[in-house]
């Protein structure tokens, strides 16, 4: 970071080097993946089908 007069400058990106480092340690990570119960929920559909649609087809044929 470059502190100027006015303003402030970062510098977009940093390059780290890890060529000649040596890195120990242990990789740690979740002991388990799956999580159960999340599978087996079931939603009702909001959208309600209709079977027919007589009402409107004998409307429409009034004005023949």
């Amino acid at each position: 970071m470059i502190h100027e007069a006015d303003r402030v400058v970062v510098k977009r990106s940093t390059a780290v080097n890890f060529n000649d480092a040596q890195v120990e340690g242990d990789l740690v990570k979740p002991e388990n993946d799956f999580v159960p119960g999340r599978d087996g929920a079931k939603f009702d559909n909001l959208i309600k089908l209709r079977k027919d649609f007589s009402r409107e087809l004998d409307k429409s044929a009034d004005g023949l």
